[in-house]
């Protein structure tokens, strides 16, 4: 009886364990896909912001425009005032010059007026010497007469072509000042408008960096679960490979060969991060994902997907410890982060599809034992999903 219990209770927590890994699977799906969805929302916030600043680049080119424009109304408002003030000068000279010979010429008349009788032709006539005398007295009596009456017209000319002057320029001085009163009111516009945007600028940055924030922690909850899958799954295969050494059972066949002569390069299939953009777990900058990350024990197998020519067997940068096999017709396979000691292969070396070529490692760019596998068209990286399933 107490046997039946025993194994009732390892069937039990199996399932359980069995259940909550599926579950963070699950997990682990779902939070990729919040990340897929904040990075789109990211993408759009950042879109946004670059709409607004262009926006207010445009908006402080006018201000500068305008300021311009307002300096140079300024300046010729100056201009005018004074162009105006010294016609005016003009202006009053000219009607003081008139003032002064109307009054010259009102004492002239009063005078001739009082002495109306001595002015007469007749008395004119008496008391010249002769005929000669008497036309040219007479003649300098009308001429200092039609003298002044010349000057006046002259001065009264004079007079009318400074107000026209005067007119005009203050109509050029009211045109001007209207000009600087458009100008002031779009100025006071454009600051409002100015002032619009940084707020809305300002909220897209906090709005981006509210983004970012939710995506860090959402890429360090699924580093967390990840962390798990790879313990569990480590685990599993030491479980694996103990149980396998005790009964003396041999290793698993070679993965099998699709009919387009592909294989899929590791034992598992737990992707957990695809091709794609992404936010780098290093680098901490969204670029582009050129493979799929398997997880799985460090020293686990790493098969060739595809048989080929080894281009490249070597530390490679971020790829850590990497090979790089050449399948002909533009196609390249990539086998990233191997462990240290765990190349296999030799540039030059010719592979068969499912031949081991190296081992699970983390080295290089790397957050932890996995496969880093992509495949390049022509040397463009592609979904290696549409090659091996």
């Amino acid at each position: 009886m107490k046997k039946i219990y025993s194994v009732f209770a390892l069937i039990l927590v199996f399932s359980v364990t069995s259940m909550g890994f599926a579950t963070i699977y699950d997990k682990k799906d779902e939070i990729n896909k919040e990340i897929s969805e904040k990075e789109d929302k990211l993408k759009q916030t950042v879109k946004a912001k670059e709409k607004v600043e262009k926006s207010i680049a445009v908006v402080a080119q006018r201000q500068y425009d305008l300021e311009k424009k307002i300096k140079e109304n300024q300046a010729e408002l100056s201009k005018t005032e004074k162009e105006l003030e010294k016609v005016q000068k003009e202006l009053e000279k000219a009607l003081e010059k008139i003032k002064v010979q109307e009054e010259n010429f009102a004492k002239r008349i009063r005078a001739m007026y009082d002495n109306e009788e001595n002015n007469s032709t007749l008395q004119i006539f008496i008391a010249s010497r002769d005929l000669s005398d008497f036309m040219n007295r007479l003649d300098f009596s009308q001429s200092i007469a039609e003298q002044d009456q010349s000057i006046l017209n002259k001065l009264k000319i004079e007079k009318e072509k400074i107000k026209k002057l005067k007119d005009s320029v203050t109509a050029k001085l009211n045109k001007i000042k209207k000009l600087k009163a458009e100008l002031e009111a779009s100025k006071k516009e454009l600051i409002a408008v100015k002032k619009e945007l940084d707020r809305r600028n300002a909220e897209l940055e906090t709005e981006k960096n509210k983004i970012k924030k939710e995506i860090a922690q959402k890429e360090s909850d699924k580093n967390d679960i990840i962390a798990e899958i790879r313990a569990y799954e480590a685990k599993k295969a030491a479980e694996a490979a103990a149980k396998a050494n005790q009964q003396g059972i041999a290793t698993p066949s070679q993965p099998v060969i699709s009919s387009g002569g592909w294989v899929w390069p590791i034992a598992s299939r737990n992707i957990t991060s695809y091709f794609g953009r992404r936010l780098h777990p290093i680098l901490g900058y969204y670029r582009l994902h050129d493979g799929v990350d398997i997880p799985q024990a460090a020293g686990t197998p790493i098969y060739a997907a595809k048989s080929g020519v080894v281009v490249l067997a070597k530390y490679y940068g971020g790829y850590g410890n990497c090979v790089i096999i050449d399948h002909g017709d533009g196609i390249k396979t990539l086998y990233a982060h191997a462990i240290n000691g765990g190349l296999l292969v030799r540039p030059g070396q010719k592979v068969k599809a499912g031949q081991q070529i190296s081992k699970v490692g983390s080295t290089g760019y790397s957050t932890g034992n996995h496969l880093h596998f992509s495949v390049m068209v022509n040397n463009n990286f592609v979904n290696p999903l549409n090659y091996v399933r």
